[in-house]
């Protein structure tokens, strides 16, 4: 039987797709317009050459589930989510894996990290984004911290693969140290302890010696180390952590360092004293892993479920519920870990949705009664029995084993039977013989759920001293021991006397306690509590509230509220946040009130809170109300208080009467007067357009605003941007022939507006739909129209232009001739722009113009031009000049050069702009033009030929370029500028062109090479010797680059030129030290860097390096790049790289002339210079000039790192 090809479920897809477009009014255009998701996505998606993104996948998934499609039967999630498996498979292949390879890599600490099911995401992104060469490695230490199940040790095993990966350039030995491997007996409190410890745990060769020279041996054997440590906080105290970051500075100094480590452990215990720096003075670099988004949420949780035995509607309810806006809080807070997304999908999608109180520690108590304390049908049987007892002996081994940290792999014997049934269902992991829960998290809930169904007082009074230490391990089991809610309230309260309530951690913790707890009075009574011991303390956990119990919710909103009368700046927004999400919880009338009164304390304390805190403030208020369905009298209530609530809550609430306003059509009569007299939020333009609709609908809005048609609306002044909406209302509205033909009747008569501009532009976007149609209105423009029609119409008339057919324009052209007389300027303006690049168009507008010009601006001697038309005459042939296709100018040169007479100022700049435009064509033009260049005064007239010349011309000839090569010549140095970097671009100037022969006057051929050579090099003495700008320098000495890569300079040529660049530098070189003026520094920077191009570029490449060393040296030697920044060093120090490469004995002057007398910064130049040199020729040199006495320091540290990496 003939195996499935590896893209099957792609294909499948691809197809069920192309059907489904076949049943769509036209196809991909139609889907788009339906979807919201652009025609190329579901055009490539047809043909195979993507699956969508998840997001993307919800809109078009909406669509083909729709009537436009009708396919029923068909599982769109099922094709999608198989196609797009198979697609990551194909790219990442991850069971083809290359084999480590023995003796560099030592991985295997790292085969206990598992993903508990959830797709393997590549995040490497997040190193990548903090670190960009973290695999390339500068000894810096990195961090990846968060807290549990963020995913910290899943992105250490990819780095892992990564690195490892055989066909990585530059790869090296990868070491893994996995810290739950680390023995409960061993001794980390000292150095040496730690470092055998640590090589024990990555069963390194020799591992009695230690890890640290473990890594060194490994450095000298394979060039370059990546030491990776997972879960560096298991191993982690307040005993441990100096001798524990000692050893990791130790390390460092021999591998480029990878860890990670729960936030908490990192803040408390590694967090770089500044007295004693991490790494000689480098701090570690962090990677705070990110919570995921809602939208990664709804991804990731749509991947997993596929691959569950649900059925499509079940999967689909569930994946909807995690989008419920009731519940984003709550969903937000369990399912941004993907350890904890992967234990919700596995426990509820079969349930369809997350129970509403959710909280973390009821997340793993529901996993534990699942999967250990009960069986499959949730009964308690004596093998679920057993189960937890093996469960509870394993989470005792965990706590006891080392007094001072979790142990999280332990050998256990006694419960073969029980702790298989739970290897087998995923709840321990089997690592030969030593078993663990399957994440740490777990493990502290166990022992946690052991505490408090079989602790002795005795071990009570341990948990209660071991908090006495803010950084104990006990402390996270202690927050699940207050959380669990299976614990009977008397046990609760029992277990509530044994962690402190006087310290931060236990003052979050009892608080949560009681406010998930559902016993109000609890709530009140540790409030109390906490708030008369540190009320600054209490504040700053007021956001914690919002979670709480909705039994508890109006004792929580009453302490909440109690805090805005004595609000603090920093707490204000998570106070707002906790009173929106407890709001949820009230019954409606009690909402109301509750909302009321907020708003208008807010109010009250409004002016003492900066603007960008208070625009947040009533938005958090309002933000979980607005996001589900509210009765009439709420909505009312938002309404009426519309400007308490900013510009972010008016948003929610529009985008909320949007949503709602197919199942309650009347809401607008009450919100329609409160939004529209204030500025509209920042919605789109779509919604503002719907709105505006909505209130268009409505009778009692119309009646109340006098809209009696689309007219008054556009003619009604709204608050900024209102107006923009209104334009674009309209503009839909136009898609009626009939509103059409009267708005364009309306826009071409003279009859008064209050605002013409929005009726032009309303007319503009109507043109860019309907262009045809407006054309054919624009043609009709009556004969008598007044100066305001023909102007609006005139600029209808180029807004179209650029879109209608020849004809079209014909037909407006003659159509506006006979209004030339109402606004010529405007008129013949846009007559131009309708001649488009018709040439015979415009020659018979020319015709026409030229007659009138003769008229009204005679040539005659002693004739006196029409003043007015000499004003106005100058637009039209301006916008010729600019805009006309240049065959039409060139045919017409003789009448223009008679309407532009090079008089001087304004005048000679158009002629220019003529000439020029036409120079590439017409020898007289760049003659003229020639003339200007080289002999004329006005250097802007000159520069603006030359431009237009450039600008025009499409294939350049060897006529033109020999042309530009005469000008370099010219005296302005902004013209000559513009042909240098002309002639130097190689897609202005063709390779092609320099190889050509040009003609001379007497008949013979030079190469054009050769001219060009003799202007540039010409042109480049007489800068040099003159002074003149430095970008004059550059440019030319780029287009001598060019030309001596394709046709070598003569030696002589380039010594003068080497020799020339100097000559500044020398200069500068003897002015007074230290310090130059600012004007000389800049002066000195810029002339050492064209003389250093000029030896790399030309000197070093066509001459013997002896030819020029009397020059280099001489510059050298005098030559200071301090004070003129790090690029400055280190092109000295790349000129003297390439000196070296080119004469290696050029070393022996810099270690022995030029370096006893080298200031600080160029002696670091040296440095890096030969460092660098002696990686292809090696030598010891830059090992003894940082034994030197007159070495600086940051220069011998500099060599010193550089000769390590090297190694």
């Amino acid at each position: 039987m003939a195996e499935n090809p590896p893209d099957a479920e792609q294909r499948a897809f691809r197809t069920a797709i192309g059907e489904a477009l076949a049943r769509i009014d036209h196809g991909e255009r139609g889907a788009a317009d339906l979807s919201g998701v652009s025609r190329g996505t579901w055009s490539d998606t047809k043909k195979g050459k993507t699956v969508p993104k998840p997001p993307t996948w919800q809109k078009m998934k909406a669509l083909l589930r729709s009537n436009q499609v009708r396919m029923p039967g068909t599982d769109w999630d099922a094709l999608y989510w198989a196609a797009r498996s198979e697609k990551d498979k194909l790219l990442k292949q991850p069971g083809q894996k290359p084999a480590p390879s023995p003796g560099r890599h030592f991985l295997g600490g790292l085969d206990s990290i598992q993903s508990f099911a959830l797709p393997i995401v590549d995040r490497l992104g997040l190193v990548r984004d903090k670190v960009p060469d973290w695999d390339e490695g500068t000894g810096r230490i990195v961090f990846a911290i968060g807290e549990g199940g963020l995913g910290k040790s899943i992105l250490l095993k990819q780095a892992a693969e990564k690195l490892a990966e055989p066909r990585r350039p530059g790869g090296g030995v990868v070491v893994a140290v996995a810290c739950g491997r680390i023995g409960s007996t061993e001794d980390l409190t000292e150095v040496q302890g730690a470092d055998a410890a640590f090589a024990r745990a990555a069963a390194v060769p020799e591992p009695e010696s230690g890890i640290v020279k473990a890594l060194e041996r490994l450095r000298d054997k394979h060039g370059s180390v990546h030491l990776l440590i997972d879960t560096l906080d298991v191993v982690a105290t307040e005993h441990t952590a100096h001798a524990l970051r000692e050893l990791l500075r130790r390390c460092a100094r021999h591998a480029r360092l990878f860890a990670t480590c729960r936030k908490r452990e990192y803040s408390e215990l590694f967090t770089p004293d500044p007295g004693a720096p991490w790494n000689d003075g480098e701090p570690p670099a962090l990677i705070t892993m990110p919570d995921l988004s809602e939208d990664e949420i709804v991804e990731w949780a749509e991947r997993y479920v596929s691959e569950l035995d649900l059925p499509l509607p079940q999967r689909e309810r569930f994946i909807g519920s995690l989008s419920d806006p009731a519940r984003a809080r709550t969903i937000k807070r369990i399912c941004a870990v993907p350890l904890r997304l992967a234990m919700t999908c596995r426990l509820f999608s079969d349930k369809g949705r997350l129970p509403a109180d959710l909280t973390i520690t009821g997340l793993y108590e529901a996993y534990w009664i699942q999967r250990i304390a009960r069986d499959r049908h949730n009964m308690r049987t004596s093998r679920s029995k057993r189960q937890e007892g093996a469960a509870f002996a394993l989470a005792e081994l965990v706590l006891d084993l080392n007094p001072d940290r979790l142990t999280l792999a332990v050998a256990l014997d006694g419960w073969d039977a029980s702790i298989g049934a739970l290897v087998s269902d995923g709840v321990v992991l089997d690592r030969g013989g030593r078993y663990e829960f399957f994440h740490q998290t777990f493990a502290e809930f166990a022992i946690a759920v052991l505490l408090a169904q079989r602790a002795e007082d005795a071990r009570l009074v341990l948990l209660r001293s071991e908090l006495d230490d803010a950084s104990s391990r006990m402390w996270p089991i202690a927050l699940h021991l207050m959380l669990l809610q299976e614990t009977p309230e008397s046990r609760h309260e029992e277990l509530l006397q044994y962690v402190p309530i006087d310290s931060p951690l236990g003052s979050q913790y009892h608080l949560l306690s009681a406010s998930t707890r559902g016993v109000p009075e609890r709530l009140e009574a540790v409030f109390a509590q906490i708030a008369r011991r540190d009320d600054v303390l209490m504040r700053s956990m007021a956001g914690l509230l919002g979670d709480a119990h909705p039994d508890c919710a109006e004792a929580a909103l009453t302490i909440c509220i109690w805090f805005l009368t004595s609000h603090s700046d920093r707490y204000l927004i998570d106070i707002s946040r906790a009173i929106g999400a407890l709001l949820l919880h009230l019954p409606p009338e009690q909402q109301r009130d509750r909302l009321a009164t907020t708003l208008d304390l807010i109010e009250d304390i409004r002016p003492g809170i900066p603007m960008d805190t208070w625009v947040n403030v009533p938005y958090y208020l309002v933000e979980y109300l607005c996001k589900v369905e509210m009765d009439s009298a709420l909505f009312s209530l938002l309404c009426k208080r519309y400007e308490q609530l900013g510009p972010r809550g008016q948003r929610e609430l529009l985008t909320a009467a949007l949503k709602s306003r197919a199942a309650e059509p009347s809401r607008i009569a009450v919100l329609a007067e409160p939004m529209l007299s204030a500025s509209p939020p920042d919605i789109g333009s779509a919604e503002g357009v719907e709105l505006l609709r909505w209130c268009m609908d409505d009778p009692g809005v119309r009646q109340k605003f006098g809209w009696g048609d689309w007219t008054v609306l556009l003619e009604t002044e709204l608050p900024d941007p209102w107006d923009a909406m209104q334009i674009r209302l309209v503009r839909e509205l136009c898609r009626d022939d009939g509103i059409r033909d009267e708005l364009m009747s309306l826009v071409l008569s003279d009859a008064p507006v209050s605002f013409p501009k929005r009726w032009t532009n309303t007319a503009k976007f109507v043109a860019d739909d309907f262009p045809s149609e407006v054309g054919t209105a624009l043609g009709g423009i009556p004969g008598d129209a007044g100066r305001s029609a023909i102007g609006k119409a005139l600029a209808l008339a180029k807004h179209v232009s650029g879109v209608l057919p020849k004809q079209d324009r014909l037909a407006l052209i003659e159509a506006f001739i006979p209004h030339t007389s109402a606004d010529p300027r405007q008129v013949w303006t846009a007559l131009i722009q309708l001649a488009g690049a018709d040439v015979d168009l415009h020659e018979e507008l020319l015709d026409s113009f030229y007659r009138a010009d003769r008229e009204m601006h005679p040539l005659q001697s002693g004739e006196k031009p029409n003043g007015d038309w000499t004003a106005v005459r100058l637009s039209p042939i301006g916008s010729w000049l600019r805009t006309a296709p240049v065959e039409f100018l060139f045919r017409q040169r003789e009448r223009f050069r008679t309407m532009l007479p090079a008089a001087g100022g304004d005048e000679m700049l158009r002629r220019a702009r003529f000439e020029g435009r036409i120079a590439h064509l017409d020898q007289q033009a760049r003659a003229w033009l020639s003339d200007q260049i080289m002999k004329g005064t006005n250097a802007s007239a000159a520069l603006r030929g030359l431009e237009e010349a450039d600008r025009t011309e499409q294939e350049p000839d060897t006529a033109t370029t020999a042309w530009r090569c005469a000008l370099l010549r010219t005296p302005h140095t902004d013209v000559a500028i513009k042909l240098a970097n002309f002639l130097a671009d190689p897609d202005a100037t063709p390779g092609t062109l320099l190889s050509g022969l040009t003609l001379d006057t007497d008949g013979s051929e030079t190469p054009l090479s050769d001219l060009l050579t003799a202007a540039a090099t010409g042109r480049l003495k007489a800068a040099l010797d003159s002074g003149e700008h430095t970008n004059l320098v550059k440019a030319l000495l780029s287009l001598v680059f060019r030309i001596d890569e394709s046709h070598p300079l003569d030696p002589e040529l380039v010594k003068e030129i080497v020799t020339g660049t100097a000559a500044p530098v020398i200069r500068l070189n003897a002015e007074p030290r230290p310090f130059w003026p600012g004007e000389s520094a800049s002066e000195a920077s810029t002339s050492f860097a064209r003389w250093s191009t000029s030896v790399r570029k030309i000197g070093l490449i066509r001459l013997p390096f002896e030819d020029i060393r009397p020059t280099v040296e001489s510059v050298l030697t005098g030559w200071d790049c301090a004070g003129l920044g790090t690029p400055n060093r280190r092109r000295t120090a790349s000129l003297i790289r390439s000196v070296l490469d080119r004469s290696p004995n050029f070393a022996a002057w810099l270690e022995k002339r030029l370096w006893p007398a080298a200031t600080s910064a160029t002696k670091h130049a040296i440095a890096e210079a030969i460092v660098i040199h002696e990686r292809a020729v090696p030598g010891n040199r830059a090992l003894r000039l940082s034994q030197r006495e007159d070495c600086p320091h940051d220069v011998r540290m500099f060599i010193h790192k550089k000769l390590e990496t090297q190694t």
